[in-house]
């Protein structure tokens, strides 16, 4: 697999959230520099022509008191004074941090050097005034004109002084602001890079899901299986065309209705209620059930029903999954058939030879007790020997019987558990020298059975695993019980296993010769036997066979050459 180290790829696993919260910052950076610069030009423009206002007003006074000085004009020296309290005014505004252009107000920046050149300013000022009290006394003359002149200069230069600190600190805040403006502008475009290449992979995930979500859909809805989507309470949502196929119904006469328009009424309410139970509590459900089309007409369908959970974890759907399976049903009914009309030629061929032999024996035995020089002791032993082979024949017929499950099963509360204890006590001595050993719960295991044809089909499985470990070297059978679930009994036979929420194994092993592979299809067929001649009647297997069918039950074969057979039964508990 080759990796990408393209850039688009190198931001692949970036996630979205702190791109935008990058991109976010920067704006708010840049869009903050710009209004600090905006409010630091606004608030330093009125100290600026404040200051610029004090240094004209200062200059004005100085060239006032030139011209009075002179006689140039008629000025007063009130005119002067006004012009420079004027300016004492200003500057002890801008001290105090009223700085004002109309109604505009500004701010004195904080600065040490700045308000240290003010207060000198308003020193100067202060002392101008003064000298131009001591302007009353004209004998002061030229002296006191070249101190006034010197004061106007040192507050003039020190209004320039101030000024120019203003401007050096207007610049400082500036340059600044465009350090942080640049740096702001700087990350803003990174992220609006990264956000161009984020976009842009979403863009193409996008694509990408929307393709998989149309593939999926177009995939649902010509799938030749039929779908059903409902919520949790029931209420069908979507049903693709295959269900339009199957049941007739077009999605429109069934959306928003209960999935019960299809019951057929063939399964009870305990079907429905172990598979309602199944679904809420988050398991998917598995089974064969029989449905109704829209015209009246049934058909055997094999559906899974699965819940549908949301992030939390929550169910909110389910999602039901039909085959039809009708057709396969009538072609294994035909296979079926043919394997049944193959057994029949087997079992006809096995029953006449066993009944053949039984009559002959009977025949014979009565044959001889009418012979005239037969004594009565004689004939005695041949009517035994009739009726010995008479009830072998009832046997055969019985046992055939109970394989082709005509002979009526009364089914009762039967607790397996003690017909499992009562047959082992039983082949006790059939099985002398065979260690048979036992797993059964304390408690009882009840299921819906008879006494007698359980007892008769354990004691086949004993009877066959105590001839099967014949010529070991330690000989063993093993016997247990135990208690499965719906879904462990499902991985045996899934069909079967959801028509009870609990099921009973009854398990019969041995380590004896084993059955070839290739055989175990054909050891419930009537008369099949690989036992000796004289050593069954190949009727024991199907006997079990018949009774775990009447029993509605299931079977299970394990066995390896050489290494041992374990047959496992299953029945429904109760």
């Amino acid at each position: 697999m080759i990796i990408s180290r393209s850039p688009t790829m190198s931001l692949k696993k970036l996630p979205v959230a702190p791109v935008v919260a990058l991109g976010v910052l920067s704006t708010l950076l840049l869009v903050i520099s710009y209004f600090s610069w905006r409010q630091t030009v606004y608030e330093t423009t009125p100290i600026l022509d404040q200051i610029m206002e004090v240094k004209v007003k200062l200059m004005s006074g100085h060239l006032l008191y030139e011209e009075m000085v002179r006689g140039i004009r008629n000025i007063q020296l009130a005119d002067v004074r006004d012009q420079v309290e004027s300016s004492h005014v200003m500057t002890k505004d801008s001290l105090d941090g009223r700085t004002y252009v109309g109604q505009v107000k500004g701010k004195v920046p904080n600065d040490l050097e700045l308000k240290g050149e003010l207060l000198s300013l308003q020193l100067s000022i202060h002392q101008i005034l003064d000298q131009l009290q001591d302007s009353r006394f004209p004998d002061k003359g030229l002296e006191l004109d070249r101190l006034h002149d010197d004061s106007f200069s040192q507050a003039i230069m020190r209004a320039e002084a101030a000024d120019a600190r203003v401007h050096e600190l207007v610049k400082q805040s500036v340059d600044q602001q465009k350090m942080m403006f640049a740096a702001g502008l700087l990350i803003w475009l990174f992220s609006m890079g990264l956000t161009y290449f984020r976009w842009r992979q979403l863009a193409e995930r996008f694509d990408e899901s929307n393709a998989r979500v149309m593939k999926l859909s177009h995939a649902v809805e010509h799938t030749g299986e039929s779908m059903l989507i409902s919520n949790r309470d029931g209420v069908i949502e979507y049903v693709n065309d295959a269900f339009t196929n199957i049941t007739g119904y077009a999605p429109e006469e069934v959306l928003g209705k209960n999935p019960s328009i299809l019951s057929s009424g063939l399964q009870g309410k305990g079907f429905y209620k172990l598979m309602w139970d199944t679904i809420l509590g988050g398991e998917v459900w598995r089974g064969e059930v029989t449905d109704k089309r829209k015209d009246g007409s049934c058909y055997q369908a094999m559906m899974s029903i699965s819940p549908i959970l949301d992030d939390q974890g929550e169910l909110t759907h389910f999602v039901a999954v039909q085959r039809d399976i009708s057709e396969l049903r009538t072609l294994e009914k035909n296979l079926i058939q043919a394997k049944k009309m193959d057994a029949v030629g087997t079992l006809s061929c096995g029953l006449a030879h066993d009944l053949n032999n039984s009559m002959t024996a009977i025949l014979g035995s009565i044959e001889l007790a009418r012979m005239d020089n037969a004594s009565y002791e004689d004939m005695k032993m041949y009517l035994y020997n009739a009726e010995k082979a008479g009830a072998i024949a009832v046997g055969i017929i019985k046992e055939l019987m109970l394989f082709a499950r005509k002979e009526n099963i009364h089914l009762t509360h039967t607790d397996i558990n003690e017909v499992v204890y009562q047959s082992l006590t039983a082949m006790q001595l059939k099985c002398a020298g065979v260690k048979l050993e036992s797993f059964l719960p304390e408690s009882p295991l009840f299921i819906q059975g008879n006494h007698l044809h359980l007892h008769r089909m354990i004691t086949n499985l004993l009877s066959n695993a105590c001839d099967a470990v014949d010529g070991s070297d330690v000989p063993k059978i093993l016997v247990s019980l135990a208690i499965l679930s719906q879904k462990d009994a499902g991985k045996i036979n899934e069909r079967k296993a959801a028509n009870s929420s609990k099921w009973v194994r009854l398990a019969v092993g041995d380590n004896g010769c084993g059955i070839e592979s290739e055989l175990i299809d054909k050891i419930f067929d009537p008369f099949f036997t690989t036992k000796a001649v004289g050593k069954g009647t190949g009727l024991g297997l199907s006997c079990v066979y018949g009774v775990v069918e009447g029993h509605h039950g299931f079977i299970q074969v394990d066995s390896e050459k050489g290494k041992g057979t374990t047959f496992n039964l299953y029945f429904p508990s109760v």
